[in-house]
């Protein structure tokens, strides 16, 4: 079995700059560098928003899946075909954020793709 490739969710589609800046940093890019680093797989930024979105925190469920709708797209400078993935985010509330992204890195064919978060709300 080929060797995950490290995915993060955040590292390319901020809600906005704004956010980041405020925060210094980007949480879920900085916990796939550090497991990345340790267990020696390649971290890649796999997607990129496309379009502003609202934060998702305090949306109701239905409301989350219909802001992400096409927000994403992936790199397009790397094969994922066949690939494992491990997309990393910070926090999970309702899954949508990781099912959007699971779906724009399948229809590149990616082979698995999981999910790794540090916090569920």
């Amino acid at each position: 079995m080929p060797r995950p490739l490290l995915g993060t969710p955040w590292s390319r589609f901020r809600s906005t700059p704004v956010r980041e800046r405020s925060r210094g940093f980007n949480q879920a890019e900085e916990i796939a560098r550090f497991l990345g680093m340790r267990q020696g797989i390649p971290v890649r930024k796999a997607l990129f928003r496309v379009r502003p979105t609202p934060p998702q925190a305090g949306l109701p469920s239905p409301e989350r899946a219909r802001n992400l709708v096409e927000a994403f797209r992936p790199q397009t400078h790397f094969d994922l075909v066949g690939k494992n993935l491990l997309l990393v985010d910070d926090v999970i509330t309702t899954g949508t954020t990781a099912r959007e992204c699971a779906a724009r890195l399948w229809e590149l064919g990616a082979g698995t793709v999981c999910v790794l978060a540090v916090a569920r709300s």
